[in-house]
């Protein structure tokens, strides 16, 4: 009985070595990826450190020359790289007829206005990540545009009362036949809306309209200073952008992306990424996954484990002389905002794209409306309605919105323009870091704040 006993307690431990054989080998491979991460990211610290150091003496050796509003522009327009064909001799600003297509369209490939346009194709960077291809359906040129900057979208969306409208970074360089987005579908939005209704049941040869592009977050290619890069989440689009401009103007240029998301199916662009890399050497990526999946495997894919922060930021950088370009969630600009400006960073040197409500209250605060004699009265003269203003309202907009009276938007940051609005009597307010971009006598409502009794007339 003994013997049997001592046989088969043989038996178990050597059962319960051979299950946990798996679990060990498990182990010694994950902390040999571990290990040859940390290894690979110390050497691209070590590189990318150098590196800076050594474009900061460059630079400080090289006089730039004089800069003004004129040569700040030019720096900006880069010669596109396959311009699309034009059947005859075209004029300054001559107008080429937009037939039914939309907006008439200047020879520049500029236009006022939304203009057609057909998806050309779709392609999934991610399970929850679409990238859409635009060529015009008039056949024309399409506007150039400066990295960083954004389009204007409506939608037609089966269950929608009216047309949905929403702006989008451009996801690819300027100088292209087609303009690209890439989309990232949001589950907390309601069923049928844009972003799910475009990674879900958008199809190639569908119909969109868009503004031309537009917005102030653009790259600055007349600075010679190291690029950073800070992406969260989607927020990457606008920097896939900014890459490519920076390796067809200013190939020399140190360019810096770190790009965090939550699990490392999130990445997108990791195969364009890694082309470009390839192809120049002062492009350095560094990805950052918060929360990883255990299924990651010995090839993690990743070099931080954690958020992009000030703190690795400085890690990386052995200085703060550099540019630095921030798009993500709000509480992601923020935290890393605040983490620039008490690490010495100027405010000139750091440059961030808000979309949305959360992003106005949480990186601008709101204009202060100067006390006048009485209360302050609000006409809508469309909708035949006077509202008294309410100090809690962040912007016209939202009194709008309090009081049943639909006004178009599209980004509520005071970017794309959407919600402009004539303004027939009375002034308003901005935010005071907020460059306004709209016509005389319109307002933007989605920042605009009432500075006494005013009158606004046709809504968009």
């Amino acid at each position: 009985m003994a013997l049997l006993e001592n046989s088969l307690l043989i038996i178990g431990i050597a059962m319960c070595a051979l299950a946990l054989l798996p679990l060990a080998f498990w182990s010694v491979q994950s902390w040999a990826a571990l290990r040859h991460n940390q290894l690979q990211f110390r050497e691209s610290q070590r590189l990318l450190r150098q590196q800076i150091l050594n474009a900061n003496v460059h630079r400080s050796q090289t006089p730039e020359a004089p800069r003004s509003d004129d040569t700040h522009a030019a720096a900006n327009q880069i010669t596109p790289k396959a311009a699309s064909p034009v059947p005859h001799p075209i004029v300054a600003n001559e107008v080429i007829p937009a037939e039914d297509t939309g907006a008439a369209v200047l020879a520049d490939g500029t236009w006022k206005g939304f203009r057609k346009f057909r998806v050309q194709k779709l392609v999934k960077e991610t399970l929850t990540c679409t990238s859409v291809y635009l060529e015009p359906v008039d056949e024309k040129p399409i506007a150039h545009f400066q990295s960083g900057q954004h389009l204007t979208l409506r939608f037609q969306i089966p269950g929608q009362p009216k047309p949905v409208i929403r702006c989008y970074s451009l996801s690819d360089g300027p100088g292209k036949p087609c303009y690209r987005i890439t989309v990232k579908a949001i589950a907390a939005e309601q069923p049928g809306v844009v972003s799910n209704f475009i990674n879900d049941h958008l199809q190639q040869g569908d119909v969109i309209e868009s503004k031309a592009p537009a917005g102030s977050f653009c790259l600055d290619l007349n600075d010679s200073r190291p690029i950073v890069m800070l992406a969260g989440g989607i927020g990457v689009t606008p920097m896939i952008s900014m890459i490519d401009s920076i390796l067809n103007h200013s190939p020399n240029r140190l360019a810096i992306l770190l790009y965090g998301v939550r699990d490392k199916s999130e990445l997108a662009f990791v195969e364009e990424l890694r082309r470009t890399k390839e192809t120049n050497k002062n492009l350095h990526v560094v990805y950052c996954v918060s929360a990883p999946s255990p299924d990651d495997g010995q090839d993690k894919g990743y070099q931080v484990e954690g958020r992009v922060s000030i703190e690795l930021i400085q890690q990386l950088l052995p200085h703060n002389d550099c540019q630095f370009y921030l798009c993500g969630p709000s509480t992601f600009m923020q935290t890393l905002g605040e983490g620039l400006k008490e690490w010495g960073v100027p405010d000139d040197h750091v440059h961030s794209e808000a979309f949305g409500p959360s992003s106005i209250s949480k990186s601008r605060s709101a204009p202060t409306v100067p006390e006048v004699a009485g209360a302050i009265e609000v006409a809508f003269t469309q909708s035949n309605q006077t509202v008294k203003w309410d100090p809690n309202c962040e912007s016209l907009l939202e009194l709008a919105e309090s009081n049943g009276i639909n006004i178009d938007f599209g980004c509520r940051a005071g970017s794309c323009g959407t919600c402009a609005t004539e303004l027939l009597a009375g002034d308003v307010t901005y935010p005071e870091d907020l460059q306004v971009d709209c016509e005389p006598g319109q307002c933007l409502t989605c920042v605009a704040r009432p500075v006494g009794s005013i009158k606004l007339g046709t809504l968009p």
